[in-house]
């Protein structure tokens, strides 16, 4: 797999963190803890944060075994000069479809 897909999938392992997932893993996990009501359903509750981590690892390692990227193409975009707003306007309102 390419060498960038590993940079990549490093820094995915940060999603399961993020404001919106840290509420959700919790939550799951609270969960699963209530359901089981063992005496080793705390020990086991680690594997769910862990698990949670690893998963956007594996996808964007499994894509860049399966994704091969062919050459492309890539030209910088330029920038107009644009004196006042109408201008502005007039570019943006000639761009919508």
């Amino acid at each position: 797999m390419p060498s960038d897909f590993r940079a990549v999938a490093f820094d995915s392992g940060g999603v399961t963190t993020g404001p919106m997932t840290v509420p959700f893993i919790m939550a799951l996990g609270v969960g699963v803890s209530a359901i089981r009501n063992d005496k080793h359903a705390a020990d086991d509750s680690f594997g769910l944060v862990s698990l949670c981590s690893i998963g956007p690892i594996l996808a964007v390692l499994i894509l860049g075994m399966i994704f091969k990227p062919t050459e492309s193409d890539y030209s910088v975009a330029q920038i107009p000069q644009v004196k006042d707003s109408v201008e502005l306007w007039e570019m943006f309102a000639h761009g919508i479809p």
